[in-house]
Formats: C-alpha cells, sequence, structure tokens
C-alpha cells in the first residue's frame, strides 16, 4: 500500500505526484476501501487499486491531472454490468 512517506518522495524527485485511493467499494471489487497507489508524472507509479481497466483508467487520468491541476477529484467507476434499476438510480 502506498504511504505518504511515497508521496513526499515523489514530490521532492519530481515536483508533483497524484495519489489514487478507494474510497468505498461497492460489490465485487478488485481491491477492498483504503487501496492506493502513488502515480509520477513520468507515468511510472508505487502500489495498486487492483490493476486491469480501473488501473489503467486511474493512470490516464492522472496524467490528465498533471496537465491541469484540479486539486481533490472524485470519480465512479463501474467495473461489471450494470442494472437498468441501478443505471436509473445513478
Amino acid at each position: 500500500m502506498a504511504g505518504w512517506a511515497q508521496v513526499a518522495d515523489n514530490i521532492e524527485a519530481q515536483g508533483a505526484c497524484v495519489l489514487v485511493s478507494i474510497i468505498e467499494t461497492r460489490g465485487s471489487a478488485p481491491r477492498e476501501a483504503g487501496a492506493r497507489m502513488v502515480v509520477r508524472p513520468d507515468g511510472g507509479f508505487h502500489g495498486t487499486i487492483g490493476g486491469g481497466r480501473l488501473e489503467w483508467q486511474a493512470l490516464a487520468q492522472a496524467q490528465k491531472l498533471f496537465a491541469a491541476p484540479q486539486g481533490f477529484v472524485t470519480r465512479e467507476h463501474v467495473l461489471g454490468p450494470i442494472s437498468a434499476s441501478a443505471a436509473a438510480a445513478a
């Protein structure tokens, strides 16, 4: 799990980093709430939020944040099929 020391090291070495955190899960998820990864401006990262499509989306979003910093950002990602009732509620 990526920690604050990793964040501080990346900021010192590269001037910036993005901390990606899983803050909530519903149903089946590759990692639990609290899983984190630290993404560097050069595209490297430390830690994991579960791999696969979710991690690729998080890495792409991190690169966008380096280009246009926004501060704290939250995103919701659906990893599997979504029912019609769940889609209507979203």
